[in-house]
């Protein structure tokens, strides 16, 4: 289970490298003055802070495997709706899994790329916390796969 607490240590860190670096790059690449990049890079630390936790992050909360689907409850960003999803095995065409280490956090993301009831190809990102998790969850999507081909 994701906490609102790693959710908002997640999406600081991202937004503190976001606005750290572009500057600093630039001072070494023109010489500029510190005073103004310090100022620059709290401007952007706050619009690139608020941008990333405008936008849509899908952090896992709870997986489970049904017949012939896999249902997947995510909480988006900090809010506290949970949403559902329900994807069905034959519909996925491939997914990828990605491990991101970070200094507090351990984020693994998951990709799957299926076909909608209409015949519409869709992606899915999720962010999953627990390895356990994430890893049972590459097995049966690999056994299910592979079991259908």
């Amino acid at each position: 289970m994701i906490d609102k607490k790693d959710i908002i240590i997640d999406r600081t860190i991202s937004a503190g490298v976001y606005s750290i670096i572009p500057p600093l790059g630039m001072l070494l690449i023109s010489g500029g003055n510190w005073k103004n990049t310090i100022l620059f890079i709290l401007i952007l630390f706050v619009v690139t802070i608020v941008f990333l936790f405008n936008t849509a992050e899908y952090y896992m909360t709870n997986f489970k495997f049904q017949d012939d689907r896999i249902v997947f409850d995510y909480r988006v960003t900090i809010s506290d709706q949970l949403e559902h999803l329900e994807i069905d095995y034959n519909s996925i065409d491939k997914f990828k899994f990605y491990r991101k280490n970070r200094i507090l956090n351990r984020f693994n993301r998951i990709t799957i790329y299926y076909k909608t009831e209409l015949g519409k190809p869709e992606s899915f990102n999720l962010k999953v916390k627990n390895a356990l998790q994430w890893k049972s969850i590459i097995e049966e999507l690999e056994k299910q796969c592979t079991t259908r081909v």
